[in-house]
């Protein structure tokens, strides 16, 4: 595959492509990682031509939701991370790459994605008390390795906002301190404006779960939305708000959790629909929040708007405990949308 070739897939499949919010978009990075394995070196050069193009206030290729298609560059850089194979393919592939391209953007935000993907792996998936000390000294080295790295490309590989995210999320693992990983937030926010992962991943660093409080919370979306009132209104505070709600349980009402003010909501939601009509991500997730907040007022005409038009990840099932038989405690599995119909009153005509 040439490098015309390589340039002309990655306009079909990611800038012209039409791709739903609820699609699968896994065999787009199956491609992609394809692609990678065969000519990691050509898609790097390729692909820095359009990764670059999607600056502040607006790029120009989008998905549905408003997001910038370079989103997809994260997954893909995991999907050409497992074509490496083992661990010391992926070192002689890294090391050759930063010999031939010491100055590529991509190439070095790949090298530091494989520090973290690495480090993770040494650490496992478990919270702090299953971690081995073996474990946390190798997923601190190894994460201090990435921050290296992208210490050293900021200079030109800054110019993409996957690297502000790979900061933060470097920042956070290794527990700098909060003004730290806020400055590196902020910078990268105020260059790229639109970049929601970015956001959303300062906002989840910044809650109770990771250390954090709601106040925090709220005054970093109340920031970013102004950040952003200019290109989308309130959406942003719907946004990272719903990014935040875990799953629908007892005890875990965002209205009584957290700082979560319905009228913000729904106007973010508002603008979010009206901007994004195509986007039924936006027409589920303001429906179920609508229930959520017991607006039923609200969520009729939604959920009248929405017809079959249903997203799952919007209205994933969720298990409750009931204590039916004295001490038994039995787990039911509970359709959350029908649920909501059942509540707000809704009945298909």
């Amino acid at each position: 595959m040439s490098d015309k070739d390589i340039s002309s897939f990655l306009k079909v499949k990611v800038t012209n492509l039409v791709i739903s919010d609820g699609a699968d978009l896994d065999p787009l990075l199956l491609n992609w990682s394809n692609i990678y394995k065969s000519r990691l070196s050509r898609i790097i050069d390729s692909a820095e031509n359009y990764l670059t193009a999607n600056d502040s206030p607006r790029p120009s290729f989008l998905f549905e939701s408003g997001d910038p298609w370079i989103i997809v560059i994260g997954p893909s850089f995991d999907k050409a991370i497992e074509c490496f194979g083992n661990e010391e393919t992926a070192l002689k592939n890294i090391s050759d790459m930063r010999r031939k391209r010491p100055e590529s953007p991509a190439r070095a935000l790949l090298e530091a994605e494989f520090w973290i993907a690495s480090a993770w792996k040494a650490r496992g998936p478990g919270f702090a008390d299953t971690v081995t000390e073996e474990g946390s000294k190798q997923f601190i080295e190894r994460l201090s390795k990435a921050e290296k790295v992208l210490i050293e490309s900021k200079a030109y590989a800054s110019t993409i906002p996957y690297w502000y995210l790979l900061m933060t999320q470097v920042e956070g693992g290794l527990g700098r301190n909060f003004e730290k990983i806020h400055a590196t937030f902020v910078e990268g926010a105020q260059k790229y404006r639109t970049y929601y992962p970015l956001y959303k991943t300062m906002v989840n660093y910044s809650s109770p779960k990771w250390g954090g409080n709601w106040d925090v919370v709220d005054d970093l979306i109340s920031w970013s939305v102004n950040n952003t009132t200019d290109l989308e209104g309130n959406g942003m505070y719907s946004r990272l708000y719903t990014s935040l709600y875990c799953c629908r349980i007892a005890g875990n009402d965002p209205f009584k959790v957290g700082k979560y003010s319905w009228p913000k909501m729904k106007a973010g939601f508002e603008d979010l629909v009206k901007q994004y009509p195509t986007n039924y991500i936006f027409l589920n997730d303001f429906a179920k929040f609508s229930c959520l907040a017991k607006d039923k007022t609200t969520y009729i005409p939604l959920r009248t708007q929405m017809g079959n038009k249903i997203i799952s990840a919007s209205w994933r099932p969720f298990e409750t405990e009931t204590n039916p038989n004295g001490n038994n405690q039995e787990k039911v599995r509970v359709d959350q949308l029908k649920l909501c119909d059942q509540q707000m009153g809704y009945a298909k005509n």
